[in-house]
C-alpha cells in the first residue's frame, strides 16, 4: 500500500504481557495510553485516516506505522513519542498540508524530544509515566 492512499492505516503494535503479573499491570496502564493516542489520531485526521489499528507485539515492542512505512520504533528512538510528535509524523505522510494548530506551534515549556521511556498523555503528568518492560 503506498503512502498516499485513499485512507490510510496506522498500526501501533504495542508489547503483549505473557504470565508476568507485573508485565500484565503495565499492559493495562500502556494500552490506556496507546488507546487514547488512537483516539487522538482519528479525532485529529477524521476526514483523511481509514483506521486505526491496534496489534500485539512482543516484550518492549513499540512501533507506529503508516501503511508500510515505519514513523516510530521505541527500541530505535530509545522513547516513547510524545502526541504532538506523533501527530506531526503521522500528518506529513498522510495529509502533509494539513495544519495541526497548537500541535505545530514550539511550546517553551515542553521537551523537543520524548523522554524516554515515557509515555504518558502530557509530559507535565508524572503519574502518567512508565517504564517500559524488556
Amino acid at each position: 500500500m503506498s503512502s498516499t492512499a485513499k485512507n490510510p492505516r496506522v498500526s501501533i503494535e504495542v508489547f503483549n504481557a505473557g504470565n508476568d503479573k507485573k508485565e500484565a499491570r503495565l499492559l493495562i496502564k500502556t494500552h490506556n495510553v496507546v488507546t487514547w493516542m488512537a483516539q487522538e489520531l482519528l479525532t485529529t485526521f477524521e476526514s483523511s485516516i481509514g483506521e486505526v489499528a491496534l496489534m500485539p507485539g512482543k516484550s518492549g515492542v513499540f512501533r507506529v506505522m503508516v501503511n508500510d512505512v515505519l514513523i516510530w520504533d521505541r527500541k530505535e528512538k530509545q522513547a516513547f513519542p510524545d502526541i504532538k510528535h506523533l501527530k506531526q509524523l503521522v500528518r506529513d505522510i498522510i495529509d502533509p498540508n494539513k495544519q495541526l494548530g497548537h500541535s505545530d506551534r514550539k511550546d517553551a515549556k515542553s521537551d523537543p524530544e520524548p523522554k524516554k521511556n515515557d509515555i504518558s498523555p502530557s509530559a507535565s503528568d508524572p503519574q502518567g509515566c512508565l517504564t517500559c518492560v524488556e
